[in-house]
């Protein structure tokens, strides 16, 4: 599911793991990864990027289910993980040219308590929107070369309307 691609020929997507004989049907949603899959080769040669225990940079639990996001033209790659049926995900970032396997040099941009709970990427810009110290939520953006949400700037400040999704296009920041 959700697949985001990395070029022309190959995609990443989060794939579930494989039911033993016998596990309760609730364990398929437990213990999904992120999978790199290249365009004319068999599933079989696909290669895990994270997964439970596959990369130190980023802890995973058999709930959590990691995705990724790529746009067109941007040279970075964010993995969210959503944990469960909570809306606040983590988010992660790295250069995409090294995103090839379990060893990614992920550098965390927001952990669940930061209550992220929708990214995009827009060239070297990484949009969040997030309700931590805002109720209605408010849209921010930091740049790839500083990942530091500590210093990002708010673009959409939170006020007496809930702002409940966003996208970026090439002309502008669109949010509803």
């Amino acid at each position: 599911g959700s697949p985001a691609w990395r070029d022309n020929k190959s995609f990443f997507y989060n794939r579930f793991a494989k039911m033993t004989a016998g596990a309760p049907e609730t364990a398929k949603y437990l213990n999904s990864g992120l999978w790199l899959h290249q365009i004319v080769t068999l599933p079989e040669k696909d290669v895990a990027i994270l997964a439970v225990g596959l990369n130190s940079r980023v802890s995973l639990t058999p709930v959590d289910a990691p995705f990724m996001v790529t746009a067109p033209g941007s040279k970075q790659a964010l993995a969210v993980i959503s944990h469960g049926a909570t809306p606040e995900s983590s988010v992660y970032l790295a250069p995409l040219s090294q995103v090839h396997d379990a060893q990614t040099p992920w550098v965390r941009v927001a952990e669940q308590s930061d209550d992220v709970t929708n990214v995009a990427l827009h060239g070297d810009d990484i949009y969040l929107l997030s309700h931590k110290d805002a109720s209605h939520y408010k849209i921010l953006r930091l740049r790839a070369s500083d990942p530091t949400l500590a210093r990002a700037a708010t673009v959409v400040p939170a006020s007496s309307v809930v702002i409940q999704d966003f996208g970026v296009a090439q002309d502008a920041l669109y949010f509803r």
